[in-house]
Parts: C-alpha cells; sequence; structure tokens
C-alpha cells in the first residue's frame, strides 16, 4: 500500500475511506459484497509559507493554503497532510470512496473557491515549529529541524528540488 500526502486547506484532520471487499464463495451462489468504513487520522501536517529563504513553517498550528493580502512575494501558504495507510487498509481491498472533510475557519470572502488536491511523490518532514497565536499563526514561525517549508522537505537539509 502507498503512503499518500495531500496539499489541503486547514481540515479537522481525518478521512473517512469505504472499502468494498468482493469474495467467491464456492459453497454459496456467487459474490458477497462486504462494506467496511474506516476513518484514518492525518499522522503529520505542515503549513508551507511562501519564503524567499524557506525560514518560515507551522508543524504544530493551524493549516494555512491560499493566499494573504501580503505582498505577492510572500502571500501563498500551502497546506500538506500525510496519512499513513500501511496497515490501515485490509489486504485484497478495493477502495470505492475517499470522504476528505476540510474546515475553513477564516476566508477573505464567502466567495466559493476551488481547493486543489495533489498527491506528492517526495517525503517531507514535520519539525516542532509552531505559529500559534492570533497574529503568528499566518504569517509562520521560524522553522525547525525537519520542518517542511517553501524549498525545504527537510529544514534545512534537503530540498523540494534536489532530484
Amino acid at each position: 500500500m502507498s503512503n499518500y500526502a495531500f496539499a489541503s486547506q486547514q481540515l479537522n484532520k481525518t478521512v473517512r475511506i469505504t472499502m468494498g471487499i468482493c469474495s467467491l464463495f464456492m459453497l454459496t451462489q456467487g459474490h458477497t459484497l462486504l462494506a467496511e468504513e474506516s476513518t484514518l487520522t492525518v499522522n503529520r501536517d505542515n503549513t508551507l509559507y511562501q519564503h524567499a529563504t524557506g525560514d518560515l513553517s507551522n508543524a504544530l498550528g493551524p493549516l494555512f493554503s491560499g493566499r494573504t493580502g501580503q505582498a505577492d512575494a510572500i502571500s501563498r501558504r500551502r497546506a500538506v497532510i500525510y496519512f499513513d495507510l500501511d496497515g490501515s487498509i485490509p489486504a485484497g481491498a478495493t477502495i470505492t470512496n475517499v470522504v476528505l472533510k476540510l474546515t475553513v475557519s477564516k476566508a477573505a470572502s464567502i466567495t466559493a473557491h476551488t481547493l486543489n488536491l495533489h498527491r506528492l511523490i517526495k517525503d517531507w518532514g514535520e519539525g516542532t515549529s509552531s505559529a500559534i497565536g492570533a497574529f503568528s499563526a499566518g504569517i509562520g514561525a521560524p522553522s525547525t529541524t525537519d520542518d517542511a517549508t517553501w524549498l525545504h522537505t527537510f529544514y534545512s537539509s534537503s530540498t523540494w528540488a534536489a532530484a
């Protein structure tokens, strides 16, 4: 089973996966469809703050995604979340539905916006940076060892651009 991480907005850190398991029983009359539902929690998350040096992060605070009212060169926010699926889904299961619940707690307007999810193909870290507080959460906190940042998969030793 693969591990998946997605970029997202602030969320309640759970995902519900519905699995359909089809089995053919020799002594019965055909297929039996069993439906099982699992709720997974996020194993790690982080907010990536657009910053030229990659020195800002928010591993322990709320997640942010989108743009702020700041200058264009520093206004982007990306949230990353990671679910470890190994051991959470039975062998042979077919996933038929996935629901990711997101909760937006602040928005610049009530206009509907599209949120795009993307699978990340590089591993990334969650350090101990904490941008908690009315002012600091939106602007980030100093990155700590192993934080994912705008430039780094693991601050400050590995970058998104590195092969």
